[in-house]
């Protein structure tokens, strides 16, 4: 047996031990606590108050293949197959990104820009896991929400969020650089189109952690280095078309592209554009309206 004995203490002492080459103190305590509420079902305080439970064998080979998972450079999040996002609890897996924070604050900033707003209709572009659909969904009751995305799992993963949270969204696979040929799209108007695109230059590649490379779909992480933003000049496109007046355009963004990306913005009419910064003080968010 890998552990002393098959008592939590026991597998927690195991878990520390195995990963604090690799992990802080403070990691491998969220790591733990995730791994036992994922398997037993155990809260915080439920790991303070019962150390000298017993683990069955299937319970202790559970966690010993957490800890190899995570040593072998998968994300916590895949391995436990769930995540937190603006309150909702959503599947994640290979199929499409982990939802970040910097996501999770462009959707509160929208939340923020049209709180106590009725009847929206409401697009959300390259939509993953549909993170970001799901939490408009939930800020907005009312609103119709529509996400889109080019892959055939990802939009997969995103239904089935949509049916463990109980909330109402239409998924469609649409290849956003192809809109003009998109039935969904074509003639469809909105009140916000808001958008996490591909938006990392291959060129960064040599400079990712291990974890996303070789875990996260490229597809939804990179775009060629010649134009890195081929996204944000086509739906920037599609919005002055199809956003109504005063209608709201919402970006996630490679912190140093801010300043082309608003160009891209600013070449089809938008007004107030703006920058916003994320709780690191990068530029991540490029917002304007249409006139």
């Amino acid at each position: 047996m890998f552990v002393s004995k098959n008592t939590v203490a026991a597998c927690l002492d195991y878990m520390k031990e195995r990963l604090s080459p690799r992990f802080s103190e403070s990691e491998i305590r969220v790591i733990q606590h995730l791994a036992f509420e994922k398997r037993l079902g155990f809260s915080r305080s439920d790991l303070m108050l019962n150390k000298t439970e017993g683990l069955s064998e299937s319970d202790l080979l559970f966690f010993r293949d957490v800890v190899k998972r995570l040593l072998n450079d998968e994300p916590l999040q895949y391995i436990i197959g769930d995540t937190e996002f603006f309150g909702l609890r959503l599947k994640v897996d290979k199929r499409a990104l982990i939802p970040r924070p910097e996501t999770e604050e462009l959707v509160h900033q929208i939340v923020n820009k049209r709180d106590g707003y009725e009847g929206l209709r409401i697009l959300d572009l390259c939509t993953g896991s549909g993170c970001i659909a799901l939490s408009l969904k939930s800020a907005f009751p009312t609103a119709e929400v529509v996400g889109v995305d080019s892959e055939e799992g990802a939009l997969e993963l995103a239904k089935e969020n949509a049916i463990s949270t109980g909330l109402e969204v239409a998924f469609h696979q649409v290849d956003v650089l192809k809109w003009r040929e998109s039935k969904v799209l074509k003639d469809a108007k909105w009140d916000i189109i808001v958008s996490n695109p591909p938006y990392i230059p291959l060129r960064d590649k040599q400079d990712m952690c291990t974890n996303v490379l070789s875990f996260e779909p490229h597809v939804a992480l990179f775009v060629e280095d010649d134009d890195p933003v081929i996204f944000y000049r086509e739906i920037a496109a599609y919005a002055s078309t199809s956003l109504l007046s005063g209608g709201l355009l919402g970006f996630e963004i490679h912190e140093d592209l801010a300043q082309e990306t608003v160009k891209q913005v600013q070449e089809h009419k938008f007004i107030h554009v703006s920058v916003l910064t994320d709780l690191q003080e990068k530029e991540r968010m490029v917002f304007a309206e249409n006139a």
